[in-house]
């Protein structure tokens, strides 16, 4: 493995378990690209690269396996599955699904405070981005961030779990020339929609970002 991007490079120095370290290169390479569709996963590469050993490495192949990410053949080894056009397609749909009910969920407690202290928190964000983090970094922010506004345990488990698996396309979709600064002017034109107490406003401002990310993913990336 060569010519490794800067956010797999920063999972390689981390300081994470080991186990999680591997699942966490693995998926992200995966999901990113880097690793293709039909690629095999050789142990001894992965214990050079990330300076574990083979017990972490599999088991974290076994978790990877369990979300269909990675796959065993018989003479061929461990093999990358990847994802198709429709798994994206799906994870979107089910993201706008639950994103509108959270942003309707949102108005409906009415944490004016919290929004007005996010949409700050965007803002200065989107604007020391080179210094402090990646574009998809600020994006996940203010996705994490505006879960965190609403008290529903069951929103939190399965769209946190959603956005994680999003979380890797984002770096993709930024490729797209203009992608970064349209996805930071619609986070807030949703937060200021929220903050007005209008819930059919930010619902359709959802349903716009996500089909724009979605389109802007399909466009920069080589994975489809």
């Amino acid at each position: 493995m060569s010519d490794l991007p800067e956010n797999l490079l920063h999972l390689i120095k981390s300081d994470l378990p080991p186990t999680k370290k591997c699942f966490s290169f693995l998926r992200k390479a995966i999901m990113a690209g880097y690793l293709k569709k039909g690629q095999h996963i050789v142990e001894r590469e992965l214990v050079e690269l990330l300076g574990i050993s083979r017990s972490p490495i599999r088991e974290a192949i076994r978790q990877l396996e369990s979300e269909r990410l990675l796959a065993h053949y018989p003479n061929k080894g461990c093999v990358v599955v990847g994802l198709s056009v429709r798994d994206i397609r799906e994870m979107y749909e089910l993201r706008e699904v639950l994103e509108c009910f959270l942003v309707r969920r949102i108005v409906a407690e009415g944490d004016r405070v919290g929004l007005e202290a996010l949409r700050r928190r965007t803002i200065s964000e989107y604007e020391v981005r080179n210094k402090r983090c990646s574009g998809d970094d600020v994006s996940f922010n203010f996705h994490l961030s505006l879960l965190g506004l609403v008290e529903h345990r069951w929103l939190k488990r399965f769209l946190g779990q959603l956005e994680d698996y999003i979380d890797q396309f984002h770096v993709l979709s930024y490729l797209r020339k203009g992608r970064e600064e349209r996805a930071f002017e619609e986070h807030i034109a949703l937060l200021d929609a929220m903050i007005g107490g209008d819930p059919d406003g930010a619902e359709r401002l959802v349903r716009e970002h996500i089909e724009a990310s979605l389109k802007a993913l399909m466009a920069a990336s080589s994975l489809f």
